[in-house]
């Protein structure tokens, strides 16, 4: 998984190759956009107190001693702390790809809104020469994937999945550390496209004032 120190150099070559290729077009604003994002947002805020309520041992006591009428186990409890950060993880995955989408020349990248992460991360190395691999790590397509196809299960507290053949292990220090590293990289890209909009804004007005 790529380092924290890492996603602001990255990301800010990914956009200089974008540019470079006339691959950007200015923002195409999509008025669901912002409310999806509000309703991800709350789900991390859910997520964010769940975990203060894990980590503090009397409140976890009483958690549980509240749970216990309705037959609901320790494991239930923990299981659906990770089933929400999941749900928060893949719902900024598809923020990120809807993002992309309206700020990416799709028809140059001949994609559209059908087109999966994979296949718009595919479309941008093959047109930029950027390495399809190092931009799957970025963009932790692995990880999205896993959390998308249902592929991860519960044990002992821990985040699990298969990679490459190999059993991966979250704890749930871990697994908080993910849902950290998957909004870092989100809001690194949000940041530099930032950067672009005054360059294609006045592209965008010197073309209108052509026509």
């Amino acid at each position: 998984m790529i380092t924290h120190n890492d996603y602001s150099k990255k990301t800010s070559q990914l956009f200089e190759k974008l540019d470079s290729n006339n691959m950007l077009i200015p923002f195409n604003d999509d008025p669901k956009f912002d409310k999806i994002f509000e309703r991800n947002n709350s789900t991390m805020h859910i997520s964010e107190m769940k975990y203060m309520i894990f980590t503090d041992v009397e409140f976890f006591k009483k958690y549980k001693k509240f749970w216990l009428p309705f037959d609901v186990n320790e494991f239930d409890l923990y299981n659906d702390f990770i089933q929400q950060g999941a749900s928060y993880v893949l719902g900024l995955f598809e923020l990120l790809k809807r993002f992309l989408l309206m700020i990416l020349d799709v028809k140059k990248l001949q994609i559209n809104e059908k087109s999966t992460l994979g296949n718009i991360i595919f479309k941008i190395s093959k047109e930029t020469n950027l390495n399809k691999n190092e931009l799957e790590d970025l963009l932790m397509l692995k990880i999205r994937n896993i959390i998308a196809h249902d592929s991860w299960y519960f044990e002992e507290k821990n985040f699990c999945y298969e990679e490459d053949g190999i059993t991966k292990k979250l704890t749930l220090e871990d697994f908080v550390q993910l849902i950290v590293n998957v909004t870092d990289m989100t809001n690194s890209i949000a940041m530099h496209w930032g950067k672009y909009i005054p360059k294609l804004e006045f592209e965008r007005m010197r073309k209108k004032m052509r026509s």
